[in-house]
């Protein structure tokens, strides 16, 4: 609880601030809401379709129908982690769904559906907004390795593990993961890049914090990706501060640029204390916007 000349302000519980309505909080919990929301403003988000864990087959006729790869997650925001990217085949839906079948199983049957969504190309750019004022924005970058022409994957990130062991901003995903999203792309752990093929390790879009490279570029991001951000947040009722995630073809212009998420209670560690880059103290900001809301 935040108090000024004796009277509360706001709080925070955990990630989450009184800047954000029960509405807003429950509609970003669920894919398929968020998306509807968005869409209820005329904002853009990938193309998708909700389907039961029951409906692979629908699922399969869907993905041929796009004739783009796709990405696959449960629609329930607490398994956001459960993601897989870029399948194309049916071998690959077969795997990815399967995986996300079972990540929903402890849920009630009523949410145990699955979203694919048309796979974006680009750039990810995750801003942080509070009010209208964009407060922060970074690139995020996946883990990758870089071949030698002898190791393989495997051997590449145990190298990269223990190189960043101990480091309190940067984790590498594990090796399950990993190999979970090799599958996806159709490689293996035991495969040997070429000496300097760059070969990423995982997706940014849906990473923690700590599991992605981070690049702060603030004083970059084109005023239309701003105002994109900023009505991103606006199409949540009482949302006010949050950060959005957005797939891009350049942090300078918007042309291109979908909707992936919003996130009323993200982890802001990852502004004050980018990879590279300028920190960018977004907690001062919300503190801020919660005294003018209360009138002082």
């Amino acid at each position: 609880m935040f108090n000024q000349n004796g009277r509360p302000v706001g709080s925070v519980d955990g990630a989450m601030t009184s800047l954000v309505s029960h509405q807003a909080r429950r509609a970003c919990a669920s894919r398929y809401m968020l998306r509807a929301y968005l869409k209820a403003s005329d904002l853009t988000v990938p193309e998708g379709k909700v389907f039961p864990v029951a409906q692979v087959e629908n699922a399969l006729e869907y993905l041929q129908q796009l004739g783009r790869p796709v990405n696959i997650r449960p629609v329930a925001g607490q398994l956001r982690s459960q993601f897989s990217t870029g399948i194309s085949t049916e071998g690959q839906l077969a795997y990815a769904w399967e995986s996300a079948a079972e990540a929903c199983a402890a849920l009630p049957a009523v949410q145990r559906q699955i979203l694919v969504e048309r796979y974006q190309l680009g750039i990810d750019l995750r801003i942080h907004v509070v009010g209208e004022e964009v407060t922060a924005a970074v690139v995020r970058l996946p883990f990758y390795v870089v071949g030698d022409g002898e190791s393989d994957v495997g051997k590449l990130h145990e190298q990269l593990v223990a190189e960043l062991d101990g480091d309190p901003y940067l984790q590498p995903p594990a090796a399950e993961g990993v190999e979970s999203f090799l599958t996806c792309w159709g490689k293996k752990v035991s495969y040997v890049p070429k000496a300097g093929e760059i070969l990423p390790l995982g997706e940014t879009s849906q990473a923690g914090a700590r599991e992605a490279i981070t690049v702060d570029v603030l004083n970059r991001v084109s005023s239309g990706l701003r105002d994109l951000a900023v009505d991103a947040v606006w199409a949540f009722p009482g949302l006010g501060a949050a950060s959005v995630d957005l797939r891009v073809r350049s942090v300078e212009e918007p042309d291109g640029a979908v909707i992936l998420g919003v996130d009323p209670a993200p982890d802001i560690s990852e502004f004050r204390y980018p990879t590279y880059g300028q920190y960018r103290r977004v907690g001062t900001h919300m503190i801020n916007h919660m005294v003018r809301q209360a009138g002082l």
